[in-house]
């Protein structure tokens, strides 16, 4: 008898982690919704008569005002090894 009220329990606790973890996954979700994406950061090492970082917003400045946390999607053209003019190495 005592195996099968172990068997029970252990059911038991494992369907509670699992709704425990989705509520988690659930909540971290609606968090990451919660940033607001404003443009994109490009980082350039190919063309040297570029600047090595540009930024393009996509969104007005009253809406990223009002916004708590915002994000950029990072753009990367090129290699920081493809031009010695811009490598990591001479300007770290």
């Amino acid at each position: 008898m005592s195996d099968l009220v172990l068997a029970y329990l252990t059911y038991f606790l494992t369907g509670l982690c699992v709704l425990i973890v989705g509520f988690a996954i659930g909540y971290v979700r609606g968090r990451i919704r919660k940033i607001n994406r404003v443009g994109t950061l490009t980082i350039n090492y190919d063309d040297p008569t570029k600047e090595l970082l540009g930024f393009r917003f996509e969104k007005d400045l009253p809406e990223i005002e009002k916004s708590r946390y915002i994000s950029f999607e990072v753009i990367v053209e090129g290699s920081p090894d493809s031009d010695p003019e811009n490598s990591r190495g001479e300007n770290s």
